[in-house]
């Protein structure tokens, strides 16, 4: 299977009409259980949406903006740059729908407005990266640029109110925060920032005293934090070994190169780190496409009647957790078997190919080739081959940022 039709593979089976969202997972034939407004007003499963197809529609609709700027820049076509306007017009819904500055939707339910009250680092993080990244790609005319603008503005503001946390619909409640010592947190922090700051909303002198602050009574600055890469944060806790949820902090490095030249070489020490860090997962694939066994359960509805009543946020949000575990445990085991063979390969593969380190992106860039040839893409039930595509691109534009 060749790229172009991993591309058309993506547009034809993952991406929800007419919202140009991209969804976590669809069947074949692209059916995609979509939560009713009903569900979600109820907060069903939970209130995080995990689980659901549109789990991730902010966090994977913005890395596959990210990655298809980065393809128009080496093969512009008008068909393209129709399909880059789409998801991002996908996006700007997600933040037209929140009733709250700051708050990026997860997705939206049946009726195309109605969303759950909780978003994450990990959803407005890849926001922003995608769409700013837009509004300096040829593939942004004037028109979308003057929509895009508005929007970052608002959320940006609306973050730097709360101090860099995340604000969930319900007043007062964060889920979530920029702010900690966790390179995820920093790297995404300094990102931000810089771009508030390119934005008129911070000033360079906030935004310097944020880069050289010790957060959370730490020994590094936020920038010393980024040099060290996610390595430091992965030994401590091995669970956070999970590079779907590292790529975007770390195209947000990328990008800090640019935005911070001063500091440019230590984020360049971060990237190389985290490329090193990502090889020796990226023949992962392999360990998916050796089992006999690859039936996807994507009728998440199975998990209604396994919903506990909560009384706080709190109580909420630890009812997500649990949910998240029991559905791969009793229902849909691929879905952590797909995390832990094709999203380590080619996340990290996307991380590989732009750290900075030229044997392990040519080895991550083959492969990704290797994996769109064998994996079985017609049983995978994750969108996750928008990740091989964004890397193949990205992996033809690494020296614009490395030399």
């Amino acid at each position: 299977m060749n790229i172009d039709m991993l591309h058309n593979l993506v547009w034809k089976r993952y991406i929800r009409m007419p919202y140009g969202h991209l969804l976590d997972a669809a069947e074949p034939n692209g059916n995609a259980h979509i939560p009713t407004a009903d569900e979600i007003r109820a907060n069903l499963p939970n209130v995080m949406s995990y689980s659901t197809s549109i789990a991730d529609c902010a966090f994977f609709g913005g890395l596959y903006l990210y990655g298809l700027c980065e393809k128009y820049e080496l093969s512009p076509t008008p068909k393209l740059k129709e399909e880059i306007a789409l998801l991002a017009q996908g996006l700007l819904l997600l933040c037209d729908v929140a009733k709250t500055d700051g708050f990026i939707a997860r997705g939206v339910a049946d009726d195309g407005v109605t969303h759950y009250p909780c978003s994450s680092t990990d959803q407005v993080g890849p926001w922003v990266l995608g769409l700013w990244h837009l509004t300096h790609s040829p593939a942004a005319d004037e028109a979308l640029k003057a929509e895009i603008t508005p929007r970052l503005t608002r959320t940006l503001r609306g973050l730097i109110a709360s101090g860099w946390d995340i604000p969930t619909e319900w007043e007062g409640v964060i889920m979530g925060s920029f702010a900690k010592k966790d390179w995820r947190g920093v790297a995404k922090c300094l990102f931000l920032a810089a771009v508030a700051r390119d934005l008129d909303l911070l000033s360079a002198a906030d935004f310097e005293a944020l880069v050289t602050a010790k957060p959370k009574n730490g020994i590094y600055s936020r920038a010393e934090i980024v040099s060290h890469g996610f390595a430091p944060d992965m030994i401590r806790a091995t669970n956070l070994i999970q590079f779907w949820i590292d790529v975007c902090a770390h195209l947000a490095t990328r990008e800090l190169t640019h935005l911070d030249p001063a500091r440019a070489e230590l984020y360049r020490k971060g990237l190389a780190a985290n490329a090193a860090a990502t090889v020796p997962f990226l023949r992962e694939f392999e360990n998916y496409n050796k089992l006999e066994d690859k039936s996807f359960d994507h009728n998440w509805r199975q998990l209604i009647p396994h919903a506990e009543p909560w009384q706080t946020p709190k109580e909420a949000f630890a009812e997500s957790y649990r949910l998240n575990h029991v559905w791969p445990e009793q229902y849909n085991p691929m879905r952590n078997v797909e995390r832990k063979t094709l999203s380590q390969a080619f996340f990290g593969a996307w991380i590989a190919v732009t750290g900075g380190d030229e044997a392990a992106a040519v080895y991550a860039r083959d492969c990704l080739l290797e994996a769109a040839e064998t994996v079985e893409w017609d049983k995978v039930g994750h969108s996750y081959a928008f990740a091989v595509e964004g890397a193949l691109a990205c992996f033809e534009t690494r020296h614009r940022f490395h030399g």
